[in-house]
């Protein structure tokens, strides 16, 4: 199994076609207000359930681009994420490919050089299951927050979704 990247991918376009009339003025606006702050949170809700030793996992997550219609958030660190994600039944056996040796950081902070290194089982860490479930309850929200402040006439009505954002993202420290 060979992964290059891991990316989540959030799409606008359903919510794009039904965009009422005052909306479609300020269109452009709006969905990108809706996809900064989505990819924002989604990032944010990861790094926060993401399994922590160093913490440079859960910091490897962020936005890697962010277009007119999507929003696509990833890490580098693909084989961790698997590992972390979905556990492992068996031990597994790393060795090295592209480079003299594997440096492993020891708990003690010493720094060790090995050909291969063997990763015992483990159970699975499901932090992007449980950011992606949180962000399902959220999104509505976000959409409407958004829509208040494009469209102030709006703004009133949507006020109680803003305070619902700011107070979830509060809660899971998402700035």
């Amino acid at each position: 199994m060979v992964f290059d990247n891991i990316g989540i991918k959030i799409n606008i376009e359903p919510l794009e076609n039904s965009l009422s009339k005052p909306m479609v003025n300020q269109r452009q606006q709006f969905i990108s207000k809706v996809l900064n702050e989505s990819a924002r949170i989604l990032v944010g809700l990861i790094q926060y359930f993401a399994p922590k030793d160093s913490g440079a996992y859960a910091m490897s997550w962020r936005i890697l681009e962010v277009t007119n219609k999507q929003a696509t958030i990833g890490s580098d660190e693909d084989m961790l994420f698997v590992v972390l994600e979905f556990g492992v039944d068996r031990e597994i056996e790393i060795r090295v490919k592209n480079a003299k040796a594997l440096a492993i950081k020891l708990k003690s902070g010493e720094t060790i050089f090995r050909k291969s290194a063997t990763l015992p089982p483990r159970p699975p860490q499901p932090h992007l299951r449980k950011a992606i479930k949180l962000m399902k309850k959220i999104f509505r929200d976000v959409v409407f927050a958004n829509q208040g402040e494009v469209i102030p006439a709006w703004r009133q009505s949507t006020r109680r979704n803003r305070q619902t954002v700011n107070s979830f993202k509060s809660q899971y420290n998402i700035k």
